[in-house]
């Protein structure tokens, strides 16, 4: 039995006293989770915390790690996300940097009447750059009071069934359940997202590595659906005949790294990152064009427009590598192919499909269903996806030390990028990095299960049925797209 051991050492170091980190809040030390099955469970329904800390109301804590310093003799891990909890005990010890990004808004560009009046925008515009981001140091995380202030019991009787891999927490209702888990990943009205927290323990789960945290403004679905603009016809048509002239092309491809790029390359170098994980993507084109349709936008076609400019992306990397940009930086990034249950076949299906990427994988899920990897339902497949890991109810940190479990190739992905940091110290490069972990895959391009960390599925591997399968999913559903919201789809012009 020695895969639930291992799962028992991530939930006893929840335990009180198991932490060598102090705690620096006082929501920090009103409970810890999971005990390792030596306290009984509450009598009382556990999911009714405190009365005075109704749903919806928060609590910031804010998070300093200057004065943190990586190990040099372990591989370094950025990981780029929202929602980290950093005073959770599975990062004790591997935390050795925290960062921020801060983005300005600008204004697009004014309406051109000619092609001629775009193109030279447009060309002024990539030649100058784009100096709209910073990182700075530290990082916050706000949390629903909701969870800081769950009663020490009912936080271990739901900890403790997730050791157990037990249906339900034994006096918890379906519905208890229920809210919980959405109580967990996104707040009790949907608008508190503790996202990096889960995927950045499952690269820090017995790995001995350090993390590098960027946090960043990650928004969902109908966050993005509010945000995106209607795309005028005439505009589109105009931009896609501008795209033609080998004077915009080019400067598009010789563009200068943005503020964001180029701060994060840094960063890469000063720490000497090795793999970079980053559990999102952005909007696939058919989603783009279907919130468009909900908003009462005219009705356009974009797969032509994606896929342009993801080969413009494809012909810019190149051009960087040739003329040094990434001399220095030997990260492999590891991405979420997405969980629009799509096939991905270009960038005309999703931007992040670039042709002939080098330094990039996109991976998508698998659950294991009879001892046996079978794609997730809900994970993009195709062509443009570049393996499969477990991704299907696996069990992760949580914010205020709370486990939960959840689906989506957002848990996929950190897997991959775990396996690549084990890796990392005996293969000096990203390009050897990378073929390693391609030789790896099976035919069916899943990374084998000897290689997961299995004792992490919720439900035993060997032995679920169909039936427990599909009950689990429906209480624990897989998470809705992640989107960055700094980069929705628009038309370059008013980006």
């Amino acid at each position: 039995m020695k895969r639930y051991v291992t799962l028992a050492s991530l939930l006893l170091m929840l335990a009180p006293g198991c932490s060598d980190g102090a705690l620096e809040s006082d929501a920090d030390v009103q409970g810890a989770g999971g005990s390792g099955g030596q306290t009984q469970p509450a009598k009382d329904p556990p999911a009714r915390p405190d009365s005075t800390s109704p749903k919806g109301e928060a609590e910031t804590i804010d998070f300093a790690c200057d004065d943190r310093q990586p190990a040099p003799e372990r591989p370094t891990v950025m990981i780029i996300d929202t929602g980290f909890d950093l005073n959770h005990p599975v990062f004790d010890g591997k935390i050795a940097g925290c960062y921020h990004l801060t983005c300005s808004d600008t204004d697009p560009l004014p309406p051109a009447s000619t092609e001629d009046e775009l193109a030279a925008q447009l060309v002024s515009t990539w030649s100058a750059g784009d100096e709209r981001c910073h990182l700075e140091e530290g990082s916050s995380l706000t949390v629903e009071s909701y969870l800081l202030n769950f009663s020490p019991e009912a936080r271990d009787d739901w900890n403790r069934a997730h050791l157990n891999k037990e249906f339900l927490p034994e006096t918890w209702s379906y519905n208890d359940a229920e809210n919980m888990y959405a109580v967990l990943a996104q707040g009790s009205n949907g608008k508190f997202l503790y996202h990096g927290t889960g995927t950045a323990s499952l690269i820090a789960y017995e790995n001995d590595v350090n993390l590098v945290m960027v946090q960043i403004n990650l928004g969902t679905h109908e966050d993005a659906a509010a945000e995106v603009e209607c795309v005028d016809p005439d505009e589109l048509a105009m931009e896609m005949a501008v795209l033609e002239r080998p004077e915009v092309r080019d400067a598009y491809i010789k563009a200068p790294l943005s503020s964001e790029e180029r701060e994060l390359l840094d960063l890469e170098r000063a720490y000497g990152v090795r793999v970079r994980n980053e559990s999102f993507g952005p909007i696939a084109t058919r989603d783009w064009e279907e919130m468009l349709t909900d908003k009462g936008c005219p009705t356009v076609q974009l797969g032509d427009y994606t896929r342009v400019y993801g080969e413009l992306d494809a012909e810019r990397d190149a051009y960087r590598r040739a003329t040094g940009v990434f001399d220095g930086v030997e990260s492999l990034r590891i991405q979420a192919a997405g969980n629009e249950g799509l096939d991905i076949e270009g960038p005309q299906d999703k931007a992040h499909c670039t042709p002939n990427r080098v330094d990039r994988l996109l991976v998508g899920s698998y659950g294991l269903f009879r001892g046996r990897g079978a794609l997730s339902w809900f994970s993009n497949r195709g062509g443009c996806v570049d393996l499969y890991a477990l991704g299907e109810d696996v069990i992760h940190a949580a914010p205020a030390a709370f486990v939960s479990a959840g689906s989506g190739t957002s848990y996929a992905s950190p897997l991959v990028a775990r396996v690549a940091s084990q890796w990392a110290k005996e293969e000096p490069t990203m390009q050897a990095l990378r073929d390693r972990v391609v030789a790896a895959r099976t035919e069916d391009r899943f990374l084998p299960e000897v290689l997961m960390p299995v004792e992490l599925a919720f439900f035993d591997p060997r032995t679920s049925d169909g039936m427990v399968r599909t009950l689990r999913s429906t209480i624990r559903p897989p998470g809705p797209p992640l989107y960055d919201l700094r980069r929705l789809p628009r038309l370059a012009h008013r980006r």
